[in-house]
C-alpha cells in the first residue's frame, strides 16, 4: 500500500531564499499545495523566517 502511494507522488524541486538562508532540494508530494506546505514547515523547522522567495518546479 504504501509503495503504491509513493509512486503516485510527483518529485518537485525546490529552491527557497531568504534574508539568512538559501536552499535548493528535492522532495515527494502528491500535489503543489501539498509541496508548498512540507516546504514551509521545513524551513520553519530550521528556525527560518518566512522566505523571500520560494520556487517549486515539478520534476517528475
Amino acid at each position: 500500500m504504501q509503495t503504491a502511494k509513493f509512486l503516485s507522488m510527483r518529485i518537485y524541486e525546490y529552491m527557497a531564499e531568504g534574508i539568512d538562508f538559501k536552499m535548493h532540494d528535492f522532495l515527494p508530494a502528491s500535489n503543489k499545495k501539498q509541496a508548498m506546505k512540507k516546504v514551509k514547515s521545513t524551513i520553519a523547522k530550521m528556525g527560518y523566517q518566512k522566505p523571500t522567495s520560494l520556487n517549486l518546479i515539478p520534476v517528475k
